[in-house]
């Protein structure tokens, strides 16, 4: 890859860090029935391109009822009830999913996803192994 695209591609990534900030998802919120332990991490369950968090239907609230975690399930920008915004890429997507864990007080989460959402989840994943 020549100099100039590299530094491009750099150049890029720096400019979505600098101008284009996380933003606030719409959730759901499922309860385990019989109460949450607060010990274990949240479920957060991120579903696919062209989809919102209705596509999960209570599958979230089985897994919650089936292993006593909080289940969180929200919509990624440009999905469902979240806000709309013209920069969209895998990059802001997973910003946009660590900015959530912090509103929710969730320093670890245990992530599910379907196809974009399963994506998101891995790169995150990865993403939090290697700064940690």
């Amino acid at each position: 890859m020549p100099v100039r695209e590299i530094f491009f591609i750099h150049l890029h990534s720096n400019f979505s860090q600098l101008f284009f900030a996380p933003m606030k998802l719409a959730y759901k919120v499922f309860e385990p029935v019989n109460g949450s332990n607060t010990r274990l991490s949240p479920l957060i369950f991120l579903h696919g391109i062209a989809l919102s968090k209705e596509y999960w239907g209570n599958i979230p609230q089985i897994i919650a009822n089936n292993t006593g975690r909080k289940a969180y399930v929200p919509d990624t920008r440009n999905h469902g009830e979240s806000f709309w915004s013209e920069e969209f890429n895998d990059q802001l997507l997973m910003e946009d999913l660590f900015c959530f864990m912090d509103d929710i007080k969730a320093p670890k989460a245990v992530l599910i996803g379907h196809s974009m959402g399963g994506f998101i989840a891995c790169k995150a994943t990865l993403t939090a192994v290697r700064n940690s």
